[in-house]
């Protein structure tokens, strides 16, 4: 019987890892954001583990046997050629180039534990330092260039790079509110509290169903949505965008 870990990995020491854009940062309860959302999923899998590495202080060697003792064949490195990336993408060259020296580092450090502890892990990966532009112009500029070996390629969407796809993102900013706390959840929509298209007595009612929403491909658990309801200054977007 196959058994599920979630695992938030090793950190640094003290890292915060930019406590703007992190829910919760090292330095105030030594934790991110990531294993809050883990935990929501852990929720929905019977048997899994929850592991938070950074406040436990495990190791990269001690995680590497966690994931045999779970059945965990492979480890993804981020083994990015940054010099490709610039190729392809020219934009913000110190950054990306900063990124990817790091990245190196590190992995060149993890591929000597995952070796020893008997993991796979890819030779290559591109669209970590590129990531929401990653175009079809950018994935099909990287086939001529894929080496030997097993490579991963992030396809998140380049919203970053359509201004078509930016259009109803701009418009959305979440109310201030914290996320929904595991041990007090709010009624109805787990997430009215801090929902901007939130509606009194809909959203807070009922546990919304999945059901299938007017203009929408996908099923979704929205009251307002899926009620038809018009939302201010919110349009459907009516193409389905998958996250490969």
């Amino acid at each position: 019987m196959k058994r599920t870990l979630l695992l938030n990995p090793p950190s640094f020491q003290d890292f915060d890892g930019g406590a703007g854009s992190r829910y919760q940062a090292t330095r105030e309860v030594t934790s991110f954001w990531y294993p809050t959302w883990l935990c929501y999923s852990a929720g929905l899998i019977p048997g899994s583990r929850v592991v938070d590495a950074p406040p436990d202080n495990l190791t990269v060697s001690q995680v590497a046997d966690l994931a045999r003792e779970y059945g965990i064949p492979a480890v993804r490195l981020a083994r990015e050629d940054w010099r490709t990336t610039l190729a392809l993408a020219p934009d913000s060259p110190l950054p990306k180039i900063a990124q990817g020296l790091i990245f190196a580092w590190l992995s060149r450090r993890a591929a000597r534990i995952a070796r020893a502890a008997g993991l796979v892990f890819n030779n290559h990966l591109f669209g970590l330092t590129n990531d929401g532009r990653m175009t079809e112009a950018h994935l099909m500029g990287l086939v001529d260039r894929l080496q030997p070996g097993v490579t991963e390629i992030y396809c998140h969407p380049g919203l970053s790079a359509d201004p078509e796809l930016t259009r109803s993102k701009e418009r959305m900013v979440l109310r201030s509110e914290d996320i929904p706390s595991l041990t007090e959840i709010p009624a109805g929509c787990a997430f009215h509290p801090r929902c901007p298209f939130f509606i009194p007595g809909l959203c807070d009612g009922d546990v919304p169903p999945l059901d299938q929403a007017p203009g929408y491909k996908q099923l979704l658990t929205c009251a307002p949505l899926v009620a038809g309801q018009q939302l201010q200054e919110y349009e459907p977007v009516q193409e389905t965008v998958t996250d490969g």
